[in-house]
């Protein structure tokens, strides 16, 4: 069990960095989902995702959900059903 705990607080400490490094000039109107918003709130409302991807680890149950379209990437992560982070990614452009 240990082990377990360790990585799940090694998971949460990079992810939470990960987030602080993040771009803080984007208003938070272009985030999708807001926090705390189940999982079949967000497929109601963006549709069915492209990619997703679970893994459970004792009693958490970790989920990343992708929609892909012509505008980018909204990618989702869920905790035992709920929102705890959502992200748009624009498709890049040619120029």
């Amino acid at each position: 069990m240990l082990p377990k705990s360790r990585l799940i607080i090694i998971s949460l400490f990079i992810s939470s960095a990960l987030i602080a490094c993040g771009d803080s000039s984007e208003s938070t109107s272009s985030t999708p989902v807001e926090a705390g918003t189940s999982e079949q709130a967000t497929v109601d409302k963006l549709g069915a995702p492209t990619v997703t991807q679970s893994r459970t680890i004792d009693a958490l149950t970790f989920t990343q959900s992708e929609w892909t379209s012509e505008a980018g990437t909204t990618s989702v992560q869920f905790q035992n059903g709920k929102v705890t982070f959502s992200q748009f990614s624009p498709v890049a452009n040619a120029d």
